[in-house]
């Protein structure tokens, strides 16, 4: 693996997919984790790594076509990517980094067809995020009683609305439309959440995205994390993240407070239909995904600018 591919980046797409914004989705290693300055020298203990999150509602459409229409409900046309080859799709690279970041939002558009990305590494690291979720459980996804319509929502519109327009030639609707199948894994999946609910969809959303997720809801206290499913953690423990507010998760984060506020007006704001994307850094220690989530130790260290 290269050194752009090893580079570990927080990708945050920001979509509102329904008319009304109830639950908020952050897909990957963190609730839209905020960067802070770091001078950086990209070496070998880097991995990459990106998140999306986006807004819908509680209740789901009626599905009465037989076949993918795309997020036609919604009004957000998902473009399709008709001869997509997932084995020879190179990872993204998102370089150059910035030696110095200041922190700041740093929201940029972005469309709603990108809201999930798939490269060669596909199998192998979906392989793994099925066996960490068989194996940790609620470690790694869990739900509270309040995001169980979120999280069937959620289900529902990538199975059905997103992953068999977007990649047609990785996904497929079955002929009654009730299951959609993983062309990759062999993997079959009802289109309505499987019980018991909501552990068994966000299972099957673990290992049929790569990406983690994140569901917010918001309250007058600011917004909460109602559910995830986050195999592939940023040096933290994503259960300890869950059932927390925003401001909470983000406490230990340098300088939060200056755009805490910025963050919450903006998800209140979200609007049906518009993407957005953010990019962290993060550095590891290990090329590991699952990482060690209890930090046993503070470590010092300076990364050194290249050149």
């Amino acid at each position: 693996m290269d050194l752009l591919s090893r580079a570990a980046y927080h990708c945050c797409w920001v979509q509102s997919v329904r008319a009304s914004p109830v639950a908020l989705v952050g897909i990957v290693l963190a609730v839209i984790t905020v960067a802070y300055t770091v001078r950086l020298g990209l070496g070998p203990g880097l991995s990459r790594q990106k998140t999306s999150a986006w807004t819908t509602d509680d209740t789901r459409a009626t599905h009465e076509e037989a076949s993918p229409r795309g997020d036609a409900a919604a009004g957000v046309a998902i473009v399709p990517l008709h001869d997509f080859d997932w084995t020879a799709e190179e990872p993204v690279k998102y370089l150059p980094v910035k030696p110095v970041y200041h922190i700041t939002m740093a929201l940029q558009k972005d469309t709603p067809s990108d809201l999930i990305t798939i490269d060669r590494d596909y199998l192998h690291r979906i392989t793994l995020r099925r066996r960490l979720i068989s194996q940790k459980g609620s470690a790694v996804h869990d739900c509270l009683p309040r995001g169980h319509e979120s999280v069937s929502e959620l289900y529902a519109y990538l199975l059905h609305d997103y992953l068999p327009v977007r990649y047609p030639t990785m996904f497929r609707l079955s002929a009654d439309a009730s299951q959609c199948e993983n062309l990759v894994t062999g993997r079959r999946f009802p289109l309505e959440p499987p019980p018991p609910l909501p552990a068994a969809a966000l299972g099957a959303l673990g290992e049929m995205v790569e990406e983690d997720i994140f569901l917010l809801h918001p309250t007058p206290d600011g917004h909460l994390c109602v559910a995830f499913v986050c195999c592939f953690p940023a040096g933290f423990d994503p259960s300890e993240k869950f059932g927390k507010l925003i401001k909470d998760i983000h406490a230990p984060v340098p300088s939060y407070d200056r755009i805490g506020p910025s963050m919450e007006s903006f998800f209140c704001k979200l609007q049906v239909g518009k993407s957005v994307k953010r990019l962290n850094v993060n550095l590891s220690p290990t090329p590991t995904k699952c990482l060690e989530w209890k930090r046993r130790t503070e470590t010092k260290f300076r990364v050194e600018d290249e050149g």
